[in-house]
């Protein structure tokens, strides 16, 4: 009997906790099984920023200041590991290239970096930003706790006080602004207008009749391209995803973990990986993850910390570089390492059983005999099994995964127990630096578990 095994993570409430932690699935239509566990990049150091974290925000634009990464960490803005000034934030820093200069916000004081000087322009009535964009050879900044926009033609040098549209659509204000292709959404508390150019130098921009969507953002930056669209966390805790009309991304159990979450903690990016496409979304004690490819999500995490240290990520050629949660540090992603800088990486997955009945042996299919030396510690997956839905566990049970060279290693747990009427929560994971692909996972398999010479 092929045992299904987790391919997203789901809790809410007294259901039985289904988790999938720093795995994510993918199908697999070529072998026998359709669905294989595949483990998340580990994160190598890339550069120390020599500040304190964490770091707020990424930016990378191809072609602009030489193809630099800019980062805000510790009160500064680096351009690669170099200082170019001080940039006050303790949130989110949204930037923009406008032409020739990067346009940067926490969602307070307007930034500008001409590649020499970093400054602060002058803006109308001294109003804070809550957004910038870049669209059209015309810089946009959203002004916080207003429904207006103003728009500057200079790279966001100077802004006149009357050179602004707004949001018309009801009397929330703006939250965020993005562009889409040659679109510019202008995102509300409430609702969200789509906005195209006009080639018109006193109002650059026009709402797209007809396309305003009644579901507003209850966070600026949840706000993530991706994949030629737009996800965000709405105003009433559902994710969604910006098709021809807003499209519920989450399922209860998310939702009910984000209503559960300090709405100002929430914060967002993405990244493609493998041909998957990731919506990486931090809560205030957890990090959440939505792959486009299966339109599931699992867990991120980083060992013995709340969440995952992934907190914002860019890509820079073919590389992910990623800014961390807690320190002034820059990652990049890699598969060929199966640790995070030398800190385990826990993977853990979930098998769900509601048939009664007797279960002898518990089998998988995955990665064995890839111990880095034929002495070395082959590693081990653990098992553990719950018949309370996750209250409660008995102790871990482990198994080696094979020397090195012993691929055809069989992992296989036997006794696993009786399934009552209430069913059972079986529970493995790895946490040392191997691989740790799962292909499949067997029942009272009759091929036993030893494998021919």
């Amino acid at each position: 009997m092929i045992l299904p095994t987790s391919v997203a993570t789901y809790r809410r409430s007294d259901l039985p906790g289904v988790r999938l932690l720093n795995m994510y699935a993918e199908a697999a239509e070529k072998v026998a099984q359709s669905v294989v566990l595949l483990p998340r990049p580990a994160l190598a150091p890339r550069m120390t920023l020599g500040t304190a974290g964490p770091v707020w925000g990424l930016f990378h634009q191809p072609g602009a200041f030489g193809d630099a990464v800019f980062a805000a960490a510790g009160g500064r803005l680096f351009s690669n590991s170099t200082d170019v000034g001080a940039l006050a934030a303790t949130n989110g820093v949204q930037m923009t290239v406008a032409d020739n200069a990067l346009l940067a916000t926490a969602g307070a004081t307007l930034y500008r970096y001409d590649g020499t000087t970093l400054t602060t322009p002058t803006f109308p009535d001294g109003a804070s930003i809550s957004s910038v964009a870049f669209l059209g050879g015309y810089a946009f900044a959203g002004r916080a706790g207003s429904r207006r926009f103003y728009f500057s033609s200079d790279s966001g040098a100077t802004w006149d006080g009357l050179d602004y549209l707004s949001a018309e659509q009801s009397t929330d204000y703006i939250v965020g602004l993005m562009v889409i292709v040659d679109q510019l959404w202008v995102i509300c508390q409430r609702h969200i207008e789509i906005f195209f150019l006009t080639g018109d130098a006193d109002a650059p921009v026009q709402r797209v009749q007809g396309r305003v969507f009644d579901k507003g953002c209850l966070a600026r930056d949840t706000i993530v391209r991706l994949d030629n669209s737009v996800v965000w966390v709405g105003h009433d805790g559902i994710v969604y995803r910006g098709e021809a009309a807003p499209l519920r991304i989450s399922d209860h159990g998310i939702e009910e973990r984000i209503a559960l979450s300090d709405a100002a903690a929430l914060t967002a990016w993405s990244y493609a990986w493998r041909g998957h496409l990731f919506y990486v979304l931090q809560l205030a004690a957890e990090t959440l993850v939505y792959d486009v490819a299966t339109q599931q999500w699992h867990e991120a995490g980083s060992y013995g910390l709340p969440r995952w240290r992934g907190r914002v990520g860019v890509q820079v050629g073919r590389d992910i570089v990623v800014g961390d949660d807690r320190e002034g540090r820059m990652w990049t992603l890699v598969d060929d390492v199966h640790t995070d800088d030398g800190t385990q990486i826990e993977r853990l997955f979930t098998i769900l059983l509601n048939e009664p009945g007797f279960v002898d042996m518990v089998q998988m299919d995955m990665s064995c005999g890839d111990a880095p030396t034929p002495e070395a510690d082959p590693g081990v997956i653990e098992m553990r099994t719950s018949r309370d839905d996750g209250r409660t566990f008995l102790e871990w049970r482990q198994r080696p995964l094979g020397k090195q060279g012993e691929y055809r290693t069989r992992i296989g747990f036997n006794r696993v127990g009786m399934i009552d009427r209430e069913g059972m929560l079986v529970q493995m994971r790895i946490t040392d630096p191997r691989p740790s692909r799962i292909s499949s996972v067997r029942a009272n398999d009759q091929r036993g578990g030893r494998s021919r010479a």
